[in-house]
């Protein structure tokens, strides 16, 4: 429990030039309507949800320069790909600093599952996510179970909870998802929105 103070500690250190953390357990995620990088085919959350055997989404905020992010992609691809039929997942660049050429070709090379661009970082403002990875689980009717980190230490030797996974596994166990640990900031880098 110590280690995940220390790691909110630190998201909101990074993040503080953001916005501050903002907790919406229980709310609608706004719907996502974009298209997928590496195939061009549309991405609709609500589509996805209405599928019978999709028991709920994972949407996260990435970016091609953060380092956090970078440290993660091979665990959040073997997720993706453990839950790819029950809970997709779908990567959203919300970063105005980062070019959509760049974003499609690293998404591209990099990632096993959808992802887009979040078009003026619509859906990073409305929901309020600050960083980058930032992680939402969405239940089949898309209100948010489960909101913060992947798991609570950016060197994979060293995790002691693993969160989104535990979180997963609730949602499809028709099990409540710890109280303490369904809602907590994220650790990454700064969400770069577009200026005013």
């Amino acid at each position: 429990m110590r280690k995940i103070a220390v790691m909110m500690a630190l998201c909101l250190a990074v993040t503080a030039s953001a916005a501050p953390f903002k907790k919406v357990l229980g709310q609608n995620f706004p719907v996502v309507k974009s298209k997928d990088l590496a195939t061009g085919q549309e991405i609709d959350t609500s589509k996805i949800l209405a599928q019978e055997k999709v028991k709920g989404v994972v949407v996260f905020y990435t970016s091609i320069r953060c380092p956090v992010v970078h440290a993660y992609e091979e665990r959040i691809n073997a997720m993706a790909e453990k839950y790819k039929d029950v809970v997709p997942f779908i990567g959203l660049n919300a970063n105005s600093s980062e070019n959509e050429e760049a974003v499609t070709a690293y998404n591209k090379e990099k990632y096993k599952f959808q992802s887009a661009i979040d078009a003026g970082s619509a859906t990073a403002k409305e929901i309020g996510a600050s960083c980058t990875p930032e992680f939402y689980l969405l239940d089949k009717t898309g209100k948010v179970v489960y909101h913060g980190p992947f798991d609570d230490n950016q060197d994979a030797s060293q995790i002691e909870k693993h969160l989104l996974s535990v979180a997963i596994e609730a949602l499809l166990n028709s099990k409540p998802i710890p109280a303490e640990e369904a809602e907590m900031p994220a650790f990454g880098c700064s969400i770069s929105f577009p200026k005013k």
